[in-house]
């Protein structure tokens, strides 16, 4: 048996109180409150909107099909992190440049050898970004 279904499941938003869910209610139930509270405070609307519209976006803006609280971590993530890209094969050394920075006393293998024998030190933080950037 067969049976259509008008709306995707996974979209599917649960509606608790009137059309919001328990979460949108709480939003809108703290927005109202701290736009009363700095209302009494300021005696001025538009200062008391200010909070109001501040905890809306967080409840109701979904960028992305996230969160506003999600998306904003996931920014500040991507921000801070350094790219690091891992399979760049483009890159070439230039042989007479690479002697002229680090001297002579760097060994350049051949061709067919191995580029690192010994077991790699531990990297800091220091250096770690010195390689990712």
């Amino acid at each position: 048996m067969e049976i259509k279904i008008s709306q995707d499941i996974r979209k599917y938003k649960t509606k608790d109180i009137g059309k919001f869910s328990f979460q949108e209610a709480a939003y809108i139930a703290a927005g109202f409150s701290a736009g009363f509270l700095t209302y009494k405070l300021t005696k001025s609307l538009e200062v008391a909107m200010i909070p109001t519209m501040i905890i809306f976006v967080f409840g109701f803006f979904k960028p992305y099909g996230l969160t506003f609280m999600q998306f904003i971590r996931t920014v500040v993530k991507e921000s801070l992190m350094p790219q690091c890209f891992i399979n760049e094969t483009d890159f070439e050394y230039d042989l007479s440049e690479f002697k002229s920075l680090y001297g002579n006393d760097v060994v350049i293998p051949a061709e067919n050898d191995v580029i690192q024998t010994n077991v790699p030190a531990k990297i800091n933080r220091k250096d770690r970004a010195r390689i990712l950037f």
